[in-house]
């Protein structure tokens, strides 16, 4: 129970970060996750796949 109780914190605290992270980003930002969702056979993105972009986004 205390071990799923951690991954519960944690994801929680991933989403969290990920939320601050994009929430003033560009609209190039937002135009390739439109472009990730596009081509995902299910429509979705992974949180993965977003902090990917994230930095991508820096590299720049």
């Amino acid at each position: 129970m205390a071990e799923l109780d951690f991954l519960k914190l944690l994801e929680r605290h991933r989403t969290e970060r990920l939320a601050a992270l994009v929430k003033d980003q560009p609209p190039e930002f937002w135009a390739a996750v439109g472009e990730k969702l596009d081509s995902s056979p299910d429509e979705t993105i992974t949180m993965d796949e977003l902090m990917g972009l994230l930095r991508e986004k820096d590299l720049d």
